[in-house]
C-alpha cells in the first residue's frame, strides 16, 4: 500500500486517509484504501460507513447499501447508520 507524501502508517488506523483522498477526488484511491483498511479491521462499522459514502459519490448503488448494512449489522441501534440507509436507497430509486 503506497502512502502518500505526508501520511504517516498510524493515519491508516482510521478513515482518514480514504477521506485526504476524497478531498483530493481520488476516489478510486480513497476507495483502495478504505478496502484496505476493512481488510485488516472487518468488524469497525465506522470505516463501512466512510466505504459507503465513497461509494455514493461514484454512482455504485449497489454497493453502497450493501455496504453501509454491513455496517448496520455491527451495529444495528445505530440511528446515523440508518439514517444513512435511507438517504442511499432514496438517492437509487431517484436515480442520482
Amino acid at each position: 500500500m503506497c502512502l502518500p507524501e505526508g501520511v504517516g502508517f498510524s493515519e491508516l488506523s482510521s478513515p482518514s486517509l480514504g477521506r485526504r483522498y476524497q478531498k483530493e477526488g481520488l476516489l478510486d484511491k480513497a476507495i483502495g484504501e478504505c478496502e484496505a483498511v476493512i481488510a485488516l479491521n472487518p468488524d469497525d462499522p465506522h470505516y463501512l460507513n466512510t466505504l459507503s459514502k465513497l461509494y455514493h459519490k461514484t454512482g455504485d448503488y449497489d454497493k453502497t447499501i450493501a455496504t453501509i448494512k454491513r455496517g448496520i449489522a455491527l451495529k444495528p441501534k445505530d440511528d446515523v447508520f440508518q439514517r444513512q440507509l435511507e438517504k442511499f436507497e432514496d438517492a437509487k430509486s431517484e436515480g442520482q
